[in-house]
């Protein structure tokens, strides 16, 4: 009887032991029912992307202003230099030199323009106005043919047989009128011309058109001083007189 006692009064020890282990084991700070802490590392982590995201956009705004800006600043640019340009072509300078031939008493604009075809040519004259002088024109075979020089062929007064007075193809031109060798004239880069006289181009029309042809017109090849024919459609330079 009393080893019976005994033995569950150990029992009862045990028992009370385990359960006094049991309570101290309870978390009391559950933090099921706590607010989440300012610093949470979620939020940090959200924090840094908005941040990321917020300095990407206002880096884009900052870019596209200044492309804006450099696209403006380039645009100005460009139309000042399509202004020079549009200044250097235009066809109404008036501040362009002449230079009178001493030998005809012709005076001739000391420039000239290219790619033009007889008709472009021929109205280009007429309404140029260079040196404050408004009445130019194109000139006549023989009156660009007073510019020829350092070709006894076809000078004023050689052999060629083309002249104002004689425009037929069939009766006029003659072996002469080929003219002298390529470039080794005394003018600007070896053209066939006075060497006073500037200007870019090398083949000139004249006015006068063949007489067989009316679709045809005579021009001069300053730079083997060739006197030759050739459709009124294709281009070539002209330089005015008056």
């Amino acid at each position: 009887m009393r080893t019976s006692m005994l033995f569950f009064t150990l029992l009862w020890i045990v028992l009370l032991s385990f359960s006094l282990s049991c309570g101290d084991g309870e978390d009391d700070d559950d933090d099921s029912g706590d607010t989440p802490s300012d610093d949470d590392p979620d939020d940090d982590i959200n924090d840094d992307l908005n941040d990321d995201v917020d300095d990407d956009l206002d880096d884009d705004v900052d870019d596209d202003a200044d492309d804006d800006l450099d696209d403006d600043v380039d645009d100005d640019a460009d139309d000042d230099l399509n202004d020079d340009v549009d200044d250097d072509v235009d066809d109404d300078d008036t501040s362009g030199d002449t230079w009178t031939d001493s030998t005809s008493g012709l005076i001739w604009q000391n420039g000239d323009a290219c790619n033009m075809n007889w008709g472009e040519a021929k109205s280009h004259c007429e309404n140029l106005i260079w040196s404050d002088v408004s009445d130019w024109r194109l000139p006549t075979l023989s009156e660009l043919r007073s510019l020829i020089r350092g070709c006894g062929h076809t000078v004023t007064g050689g052999d060629c047989g083309v002249t104002d007075e004689c425009l037929a193809y069939m009766s006029c031109w003659n072996p002469p009128c080929q003219g002298c060798g390529f470039l080794s004239g005394p003018g600007l880069g070896g053209r066939y011309c006075p060497a006073e006289l500037s200007g870019t181009g090398w083949i000139y029309w004249s006015s006068s058109q063949v007489e067989e042809n009316p679709s045809t017109a005579w021009r001069i090849h300053f730079n083997d001083s060739l006197i030759s024919y050739n459709d009124i459609d294709y281009s070539y330079c002209a330089r005015c007189v008056h």
